[in-house]
C-alpha cells in the first residue's frame, strides 16, 4: 500500500508534466503567425490537463494537511 508521500509524489510529477506540455503547447502557438482553431485547441486541451492534475495535486495536499 503507498504512503501519503508516494500519493502525493505521483500527483505532483503529473502536475509537473502537465505544466509542461502547457507550456510547450502555449510556446508552439505563440510561434504561429496565424493559429488555426485545431492549434488554439491542442493548447486549450493542455491547459485543461493541467488545471486537471493540478487540482488533483491540490486536493491530496489538502487531505494529508486534514489529518
Amino acid at each position: 500500500m503507498s504512503n501519503n508521500s508516494e500519493f502525493l509524489d505521483k500527483a505532483r510529477d503529473e502536475a509537473n508534466a502537465a505544466s509542461d506540455e502547457h507550456c510547450k503547447q502555449w510556446d508552439l502557438l505563440n510561434e504561429l503567425a496565424s493559429p488555426t482553431i485545431e492549434d488554439l485547441d491542442a493548447w486549450l486541451a493542455a491547459r485543461d490537463a493541467f488545471y486537471k492534475a493540478q487540482e488533483k495535486f491540490e486536493s491530496i495536499v489538502r487531505q494529508i494537511c486534514a489529518r
